[in-house]
């Protein structure tokens, strides 16, 4: 396993041509292979984190092929650690936060998804690139429990992710931006949500995503705390409100 960290965490080339030898894509290949085989999962697992950094510092590289093989093996290393088929399906409970991993098990790893973050939410200046490594990042933002000093931060770039000019994008951001909301806030998260119709259409659009799922989230604990069927309407709206 060291070699191949070492291999796939070589200097790549400033361009390359078609039919270039590119060590770090068959390292980042093996690695993945190492880590998704049954046989190999247990032996295999104290080195996850280690791998989720490197794989996380792949996805800005400049190579596309280097960038997709560190995009697969990162979604590779979420499925195994969170226990899910698709990196990109959302469970029902998005407030599920995974026990078998925190940043703490590799220290550089929060920064590194903090980076990509940012990378997504400077826009327009994002590169589509930039959009590719989103979903892995908000993917672990969600699932794994951010240490309290770097929430804040965290969520103002989710939010800011909320007028992405990808849809999905967008809603993927609303989602996350949940997670990362106190449960005692929920109701008092909504107004400072409340958008300016002077916004560009997509910051409207994300914060009325996130205005939903505060909603629905809101709902959901008064109904099991209260016993009631369902304090809003089938529209959504607040139908007994106290």
């Amino acid at each position: 396993m060291t070699d191949l960290k070492a291999e796939a965490k070589a200097p790549a080339p400033e361009r390359v041509a078609f039919g270039d030898p590119l060590p770090q894509v068959h390292a980042l290949n093996c690695m993945r292979a190492v880590f998704t085989s049954a046989l190999l999962s247990s032996v295999s697992e104290p080195y996850i984190g280690d791998a989720l950094t490197l794989a996380a510092k792949c996805l800005d590289s400049n190579i596309w092929a280097i960038r997709n093989c560190g995009l697969m093996l990162f979604k590779s290393l979420i499925d195994q650690l969170l226990g899910t088929t698709s990196s990109q399906n959302w469970s029902d409970d998005i407030l599920v936060k995974s026990s078998r991993f925190s940043f703490a098990d590799a220290p550089d790893l929060l920064d590194i998804i903090v980076k990509l973050l940012r990378a997504g939410s400077d826009i327009p200046e994002s590169p589509s690139s930039a959009f590719e490594s989103v979903f892995p990042a908000l993917k672990l933002v969600q699932r794994i429990s951010l240490p309290n000093e770097r929430r804040t931060e965290v969520r103002e770039l989710v939010l800011r992710l909320c007028g992405s000019p990808h849809w999905h994008v967008r809603e993927m951001a609303a989602k996350t931006y949940l997670t990362l909301l106190e449960t005692s806030d929920i109701a008092d998260s909504i107004l400072p949500l409340l958008p300016n119709l002077k916004l560009p259409q997509n910051v409207i659009h994300g914060r009325l995503f996130c205005i939903k799922y505060v909603l629905e989230n809101f709902n959901k604990i008064s109904n099991s705390r209260l016993g009631k069927s369902r304090p809003f309407d089938n529209h959504g709206l607040i139908a007994n409100w106290r």
